[in-house]
């Protein structure tokens, strides 16, 4: 979604800049594989962090609901 918003928004930047189609096309597909490949590793980290998290309660014998 965040990625689909974005191309919108650099095409709408492109063409008011006076840009072709084709290079405000070409700018809106390069904004959207940036968010979303920057959106893909901040979801990437957090599940990484909480896979590290569980696997360090489960060594430890303590869960949320001990604390």
């Amino acid at each position: 979604m965040a990625g689909f918003a974005a191309m919108l928004l650099t095409a709408a930047l492109g063409t008011a800049m006076g840009l072709s189609n084709t290079a405000a096309f070409m700018a809106s597909c390069v904004a959207f594989v940036a968010v979303s490949k920057g959106l893909e590793s901040h979801f990437a980290r957090r599940r990484r962090e909480a896979a590290v998290r569980l696997l360090e309660e489960s060594q430890s014998g303590t869960s949320m609901e001990d604390r």
